[in-house]
């Protein structure tokens, strides 16, 4: 569907990943997130603010995250399935155009979640540096998994690293020659000026608390050369249950850190905002697809006061598709 006064490059194949298994990843302050909870544990079956409430409650339960990823009630991401990392990567990399692109750069994943599967892929594709930045330490640390990967994508007849004799998680980040940083905007802070030449995400940007959106964006431009791509991938759906039901809440309530912090936060920043946002960080901005929505998925008349001034042609985009340059 093209919406007036917004891009309407939509495009739809079977390769494309925007609206397949979206990796919804932990970048700044949060738990985790809903999108990917199995079935069997009933949660894809709450309506939404039921979703809401049990987030809050085992939000404070204290029980480490990889408890809750084995009970099924919060994951962070599919990365763990060799095939959809290795999509991920290829449509962010394949789309973009930076120096050193074919061997030699320097690359950065925000929002990596279970896996560090992708620093794997990346020195494959011609990194010598990654770095793989979240909010906590959430990678799986079992060398036995990333082995079962590599098997799989050598059976796939792909030229990947080879771990056989890799023992230890801290052997393998540094036989790929990875950073795995894990505080956040505190760690993004610490890399070099100008020094990476490709950043990606996967439904990652709408998860960063929006007091921090815009300093995230600012540190971005002074570590990245001239010349980098940012590939980015929105999904503008609450984590709830895929509607805009996180636009129910007022600011004071839905910023509180008690409620951001619970585990389905979204920033919710449209793509015209966000659009605006990227350019005064200092970016050019190109936007490769857009995806909307037929008819607004949640009443208007539910939605807080603050957002009835929003036209419906913003509130109709579900997802976009960003290559950033500077």
């Amino acid at each position: 569907m093209a919406v007036a006064g917004l891009p309407s490059r939509k495009v739809e194949t079977h390769t494309d990943i925007s609206e397949t298994r979206q990796k919804p990843c932990t970048f700044f302050p949060r738990k985790a997130d809903p999108d990917s909870t199995t079935a069997s544990s009933g949660y894809e079956l709450m309506p939404w603010w039921m979703k809401i409430a049990a987030k809050l409650v085992l939000s404070r339960i204290p029980h480490s995250y990889q408890t809750f990823a084995k009970l099924g009630m919060f994951r962070h991401g599919a990365m763990q399935d060799s095939s959809y990392a290795l999509a991920v990567f290829k449509t962010h990399f394949e789309r973009s155009e930076f120096p050193g692109k074919h061997g030699g750069y320097t690359c950065l994943e925000l929002g990596v979640g279970d896996s560090v599967a992708s620093a794997l892929i990346a020195r494959s594709f011609g990194a010598n540096k990654t770095y793989l930045l979240d909010s906590g330490r959430y990678a799986i640390e079992d060398v036995s998994v990333y082995k079962n990967i590599v098997q799989s994508w050598q059976q796939a007849q792909l030229e990947i690293q080879d771990l056989d004799n890799v023992a230890s998680f801290d052997e393998l980040l540094r036989r790929v020659k990875c950073e795995y940083l894990t505080d956040g905007l505190s760690s993004l802070r610490t890399i070099p000026d100008n020094s990476v030449d490709f950043v990606w995400s996967q439904a990652v940007l709408e998860h960063i608390r929006i007091g921090e959106f815009d300093e995230t964006l600012s540190e971005l431009l002074r570590i990245t050369t001239p010349g980098a791509a940012l590939s980015h991938r929105v999904d503008y759906k609450d984590h709830l249950g895929g509607a805009l039901d996180n636009h129910r809440f007022p600011s004071r309530v839905w910023e509180a850190d008690w409620m951001a912090g619970s585990g389905f936060y979204t920033n919710r920043i449209s793509q015209p905002d966000m659009i605006r946002r990227f350019e005064k960080a200092g970016f050019t901005v190109e936007v490769l697809l857009t995806n909307t929505w037929d008819v607004v998925p949640t009443p208007r008349p539910k939605m807080a006061s603050e957002f009835s001034q929003i036209p419906d042609e913003e509130l109709l985009v579900s997802g976009s598709d960003f290559l950033l340059s500077r």
